[in-house]
This record gives C-alpha cells, sequence and structure tokens, in this order.
C-alpha cells in the first residue's frame, strides 16, 4: 500500500515539477513580418525572436499562437493566452506593459501610383476613403480623427487583412491605405503589384510593446522578466545581432 501511495504522489506531482523546470508563457498576435512572421522558421519575426530570448534567460519557454489582432487582445485581456505582441501603449488597456519597448515607430499612408495625394496633416484625410485593419490603434494622434470619420474608414478583420486591403486600393474600392510602415515596405517587395502603389507619407506611432494580462495575476512579473532579460540580450550583444537580421536598430527608452 505505502507502495501504491508513493507511485501516486509521484504521478501527481510530475506536471508541477515539470512546470517549475519548464514553464511557458503564451503569447499572441496576427502575422506582421518583419515584427512578426509565423511562416518563416527561420526569421519569425524579430519580437519573436527577441521575446524566446528575453524568457529564455529566466528559463521560460515563449509559445507563439497566430490569430486576429481583435481576437488576441480580447484573449490576453480575458487571461485566456499571457499577452499580446506588437501593441502601442495607447491600445493596452487592462494589460501590464514592460519598460523595453521596441523602437520609433510609423504607420505609412498607401495609395495608387497614378494619384498625386500625400497625406500632410490630418485635415489632408478629409474626404479620403481609409483601409484599416479592425482593431489596430495607429497613434495618439490618428486614433481619435479616425473615431470621429467613422463613415470614411473600412476595417477589415482577419489575419489576413493587409492583403485584403491591398486589393482593395488596387481595385479602386479604398483609395487610401494605413499599415505600419516596416509591414508595408515588407510586404511591397513580394507584391507583384507593388508598381502600382506609392507611399504618400507617414506619422509617427511610437514604440511597440509586448503586454501582458493581468487576469492570472503575474502580468507584472512577465514584464519584469521580459526587461531582465531584454537588459541581459543588450549587454550581451545579442539584442543587436537579432535586430540586425530584420535591418533594425536597437532604441532603448
Amino acid at each position: 500500500m505505502k507502495g501504491l501511495l508513493l507511485a501516486v504522489l509521484i504521478l501527481v506531482t510530475l506536471p508541477f515539477q515539470a512546470a517549475a523546470v519548464s514553464p511557458t508563457v503564451v503569447l499572441a498576435a496576427d502575422p506582421w513580418c518583419p515584427h512578426i512572421c509565423p511562416a518563416d522558421l527561420s526569421h519569425p519575426g524579430y519580437m519573436v525572436e527577441v521575446a524566446r530570448r528575453a524568457f529564455a534567460v529566466s528559463g521560460v519557454t515563449v509559445i507563439y499562437r497566430a490569430m486576429s489582432w481583435s481576437r488576441a487582445i480580447a484573449d490576453a485581456r480575458e487571461g485566456r493566452i499571457d499577452g499580446v505582441m506588437g501593441t502601442l501603449a495607447s491600445r493596452a488597456e487592462a494589460l501590464d506593459l514592460p519598460q523595453e519597448g521596441f523602437g520609433r515607430n510609423f504607420y505609412a499612408f498607401a495609395v495608387r501610383a497614378d494619384e498625386s495625394w500625400t497625406f500632410t496633416d490630418l485635415a489632408s484625410l478629409e474626404e479620403r476613403t481609409i483601409g484599416v485593419v479592425q482593431g489596430y490603434s495607429y497613434s495618439p494622434a490618428l486614433d481619435p480623427w479616425l473615431a470621429e470619420h467613422r463613415d470614411q474608414i473600412q476595417a477589415l478583420g482577419g489575419q489576413a487583412a493587409l492583403e485584403r486591403n491591398l486589393r482593395k486600393l488596387l481595385a479602386g474600392r479604398i483609395d487610401t491605405l494605413i499599415e505600419d510602415e516596416a509591414v508595408l515596405k515588407y510586404r511591397l517587395k513580394s507584391l507583384p503589384e507593388a508598381r502600382y502603389i506609392r507611399l504618400a507619407g507617414r506619422i509617427e506611432s511610437g514604440a511597440l510593446y509586448i503586454a501582458f494580462s493581468r487576469r492570472d495575476g503575474r502580468g507584472t512579473d512577465l514584464a519584469r522578466m521580459f526587461d531582465s532579460g531584454v537588459r541581459s540580450l543588450r549587454a550581451s550583444g545579442e539584442l543587436d545581432l537579432i535586430l540586425a537580421r530584420y535591418g533594425i536598430r536597437d532604441q532603448p527608452r
């Protein structure tokens, strides 16, 4: 009987021991190259690589899940995942932000190449039909304008929202598309119809973050763990090596 009890105790405690030895963090976002590139195993995106290496410093394994941005944000807030990758601070309500963010980012305005329009200020957006991705935050300056001009906005959801917006732009169903500048340039490199699209100005959006769920009470700890890991990577030079593979420079805040 003692042997049986001992065997049962060992079986019961094994999962907890395994969790202590190899804990995991589940992070989600929609595919967003070069930030997040789940289809490319050798270059999964600098955010994915930095997250994996930063948490590995503390012995934690990162699991990435691809899903629409709206679902990722909702799942993080509800505690179904541990966090989201690639959010602006202004979009991270009810989530815990680390101190370490990613760079100085811009959103670009794309139009058809035969158009002369260029973004100069918010007033220049009047009478434009604008394609956006549902649930995205574009910048502290632009978000309020978009909210006040919903009649000019066409929002698409899902993981292929950018592709569909590009098709709408080429077909003339929208005349302006807003997208992260690095993402847009990356996609246009492989788009056969890229010569028919022109970048027509940009607006600064601020740093991008990995934000963590507060629901299970460990969001603050995960943010601190991430910060500590990033700083270790920076000190060792590994952070620069990761970012350089994607043509990006470290811009510590």
